[in-house]
């Protein structure tokens, strides 16, 4: 009690309440403002044990001194103290100055942690690079039209342009990727040239009005700042393409370029029809920042009214294609396959020289499982145009479809090296990784996008997918909150879904993968992943049935586009054996291990079916496999469906790494 008396004396329990709630007000100010200045959430971390490190050397300043008046005096310890007895000595100058230097150094580090944080997420997308000679980049021209949905013109001359001057072997042309997506705002010239690393620049603007166009091209010197060359073109629309060669030729003459005899500025021009080709730049501009399903199907209902005005134009037929089989990435139908299908062979038969129209062709043949006729396709698109990254990333993933590791990885690292500002390369990277298991290296490649302001969902994504299979589970949400944030997507809500899933959080997966159907309904997946759920709750055993009903059917109708889909097989498999049909369950799985024996998943959900009927040996052998092949054990150890194995020695020996000794001699006998 006297101890007590003494704490109330002193005023620590005052001290304390004020010391937390100024701590909770000091977070909760970095809470809204870290987000805005772009600081990460985890930055929020460092201030939380600053405020419980520096607590201890508060408490020991409370109990000693008092704030007065006459400034910092000690405590009096009892009321017969004289004031003039509570002046500070030596002594107390010494060990105020040591609390102010422990707690000056404890929030020296925060900060510093804090604006380390702060560097990154501010860190320029592009860094500089070294400008290697005869090097151009081609910037959107600036719509000066006054409607902002005319935007697309101005970049479509500049991609066009830059597609001229990308034949020429002895230029080095930036990606489209890095010059489009830079952010030119507060940048002048020069820094826009080391930004990209290049010697010149062309730039412009676009003014159109009606039938006529107006278009100004600058070639600038980005080491002085001047301009090389300026010119104007007032003409018809109709000859827009020859403004694209007059203005390559003259790059080519101002910057003293040699021409070998078989190049040339000139492609032609793809159509002949100026309506239709408007048309085409519009579907075009949609696609390339496509990352949801209604882009994409407006994208192909553009390049639809390009095909109409001009049933001959190639490069939309090709576009079409990709909006097809883009819009069935969102959404999968069997008729998106259908169509895509039509407009490829469409465009093949018009122009088979078209690089555009291989690559369509590979990203087809890869979407149906076709992986050898892909790679014969991109290998096709890269004879016309070795500098394609885009058909150097399809071949990569083609051959990584059919076992050819090591070529895979090579193509996927060229298209990097070709265009290092395209982050789709970077995707695929981390996903081939992701595939063959080297989860360290894919959350790597995900952590360098993730690290970048303009990175997409899919990123995130990875990142969190790559850190759920090391175990490492509270990053994983952390990084699948990002991508929820990012683009609210099925995929997104599903993968959160699968947190709580494995967490033991069925009734709040349930209402993630209840999001993933509401945008996405004809997705199977997000059927079969909430009757999972379902399953596993108390009063959800009837309506899991019907989910799974409804997977079921919607995979059968997707299995019709592509027989040996081996996720569509495995997943058709499990969901017969959850509604009690261990025969068709059975049919299923003999398809998929047949078509791919040595697909991790096809084994894991092999284990499933065999389960399901009590094949307890059977599930293990295949468990086994699936292991031996790369399957997380950290993830079979937290699967919510094989919770019933628990205790049996042969899985808790699956768990184990082989080379732990001590935990294998734990295992019961």
């Amino acid at each position: 009690m006297s101890f007590l008396r003494e704490l109330r004396k002193r005023k620590i329990f005052r001290f304390t309440g004020l010391y937390i709630v100024g701590s909770w007000v000091v977070i909760q100010v970095a809470d809204v403002f870290f987000p805005a200045w772009g600081v990460p959430d985890a930055a929020l971390r460092y201030l939380f044990y600053a405020a419980i490190a520096c607590f201890p050397i508060a408490l020991i300043f409370s109990w000693h001194y008092d704030i007065s008046t006459q400034g910092i005096v000690r405590t009096r310890a009892n009321s017969h103290v004289a004031k003039e007895r509570l002046r500070l000595g030596l002594r107390d100058y010494l060990t105020l100055f040591a609390l102010v230097l422990v707690a000056g150094s404890i929030l020296y580090s925060t900060l510093g942690h804090v604006l380390h944080f702060a560097e990154q997420a501010t860190a320029p997308e592009i860094v500089e690079k070294e400008s290697p000679p005869n090097s151009i980049a081609v910037l959107p021209f600036e719509n000066l039209s006054g409607q902002p949905e005319d935007d697309y013109l101005g970049r479509g001359l500049a991609e066009d342009i830059l597609h001229r001057l990308a034949i020429l072997g002895n230029l080095h042309v930036v990606s489209r990727t890095a010059a489009f997506e830079l952010d030119t705002t507060n940048l002048d010239m020069k820094a826009i040239g080391e930004r990209l690393g290049v010697t010149a620049l062309l730039e412009g603007s676009v003014r159109r009005a009606g039938d006529k166009v107006r278009i100004v091209a600058q070639l600038i010197d980005t080491r002085s700042g001047y301009h090389i060359w300026s010119r104007s073109y007032d003409r018809e629309m109709a000859e827009l393409f020859g403004i694209y060669d007059e203005i390559s030729a003259a790059v080519v003459h101002e910057l003293q370029l040699t021409m070998a005899p078989d190049e040339t500025t000139s492609l032609g021009p793809p159509t002949t029809d100026m309506q239709a080709y408007d048309y085409f730049l519009q579907a075009r501009s949609m696609l390339q920042r496509s990352t949801r399903a209604e882009t994409s199907a407006n994208a192909q209902r553009f390049f639809a009214r390009a095909v109409e005005h001009d049933p001959k134009f190639a490069l939309a037929w090709a576009g079409q294609c990709q909006a097809y089989l883009d819009w069935h990435d969102y959404q999968p139908e069997v008729e998106k396959i259908d169509k895509a299908t039509e407009s490829c062979l469409k465009a093949l038969g018009l122009d088979p020289d078209l690089v555009e129209v291989h690559s369509a062709l590979g990203k087809l043949y890869s979407q149906t499982s076709q992986y050898r006729a892909a790679v014969a396709e991109y290998e096709a698109a890269l004879a016309i145009n070795p500098r394609s990254a885009e058909a150097w990333r399809g071949l990569g993933e083609a051959l990584a479809a059919i076992g050819r590791y090591s070529e895979a990885e090579d193509a996927m690292k060229r298209a990097i090296d070709l265009d290092p500002d395209d982050l789709a390369s970077y995707v695929a990277l981390g996903g081939f990784y992701f595939a063959q298991g080297r989860y360290e290296d894919a959350a790597g490649i995900y952590g360098l996008l993730a690290s970048k302001p303009s990175a997409s969902a899919s990123a995130f994504n990875g990142q969190g997918a790559a850190f759920y299979m090391m175990g490492e589970f509270d990053r994983a949400a952390e990084s699948y909150r990002k991508v929820v944030e990012a683009e609210p997507s099925a995929v997104a809500y599903s993968n959160i879904g699968g947190m709580y899933f494995y967490n033991g959080q069925f009734d709040d997966a349930c209402i993630m993968y209840r999001e993933s159907i509401t945008l996405s309904p004809e997705n199977p997946v997000w059927w079969g992943n909430l009757a999972d759920c379902l399953r596993e709750t108390k009063d959800g055993k009837e309506e899991a049935l019907s989910a799974y009903r409804t997977a079921a059917d919607l995979s059968v109708a997707l299995l019709s586009a592509n027989p040996e889909d081996v996720e569509i097989l495995t997943n058709l498999a499990h969901y017969h054996a959850r509604l009690g049909d261990d025969e068709r369950a059975s049919e299923y799985l003999a398809q998929a291990l047949q078509a791919a024996p040595t697909d991790v998943y096809a084994h894991y959900f092999a284990a499933l079916v065999h389960l399901e009927a009590g094949r307890q040996q059977q599930t293990l052998d295949e468990l086994r496999q699936a292991v031996e092949l790369g399957y997380p054990r950290v993830l079979l150890a937290s699967d919510p469906q094989l919770i019933g194995l628990r205790g049996i020695a042969k899985f808790e020996k699956l768990l184990i790494v082989e080379n732990d000794e001590e935990a294998l001699n734990d295992l019961p006998h």
